[in-house]
């Protein structure tokens, strides 16, 4: 049995949705090891299980598990901020419930991140896993060319960028014209008095 059929075996879910997953976004395992969520997840499924009443412990609910018994554990932080496991579950469910209401994002949907590592890609990365979307990562640094060529290949109709993107992700939604593609401002909607900042180009 190789690593991912293994993985797929202790969060209850089948090896090709799983493979499906990292085939969307190739660094999921990357996400999970760097914020410690590959180790709660594996390290006790029957507590997991329980915690959820039942419910099977799985990659979307991961947050809602630990912010039910360590509410004011430390899930992530950035430079700037830092978000317990009950903050990150509320945020998550926040800027899902954004993408879905303001969006329509849905299962399969597929949205490009575009941001440095701070604590708002990963919001929207498990935002994104909650609603059943696919996030296309893409970096800070592209050039217009190189988005360009992402959104054309991903089939993707929003861009969730930070500031430092915001400048080439503007210049190329003025000029795409293979169909229309929203951007959503990600600084500062990891909290709760955010205003979701939507930039119609």
């Amino acid at each position: 049995m190789n690593l991912l059929d293994a993985l797929a075996r202790r969060i209850g879910t089948e090896p090709d949705r799983l493979r499906e997953h990292l085939t969307a976004a190739p660094n999921t395992l990357a996400v999970l090891k760097q914020t410690g969520l590959l180790h709660e997840l594996t390290r006790n499924p029957i507590e997991s299980f329980r915690a959820l009443g039942g419910q099977r412990p799985s990659l979307k609910n991961l947050h809602r598990i630990i912010a039910a018994k360590e509410p004011d554990r430390i899930a992530v932080a950035d430079l700037d901020r830092l978000l317990t496991y009950a903050e990150m579950d509320e945020a998550i469910d926040r800027v899902a419930s954004l993408l879905r209401g303001r969006f329509g994002i849905a299962a399969r949907s597929r949205v490009v991140i575009m941001s440095e590592n701070r604590v708002e890609y990963l919001v929207f990365w498990f935002a994104l896993l909650r609603l059943g979307a696919a996030a296309v990562h893409a970096s800070f640094e592209l050039r217009p060319a190189e988005l360009e060529h992402v959104l054309r290949n991903s089939s993707a109709s929003l861009i969730c960028a930070s500031s430092q993107a915001l400048t080439v992700v503007g210049a190329v939604i003025e000029s795409f014209d293979d169909r229309h593609v929203e951007l959503l401002h990600i600084d500062g909607l990891a909290t709760p008095d955010a205003d979701s900042g939507t930039h119609p180009f």
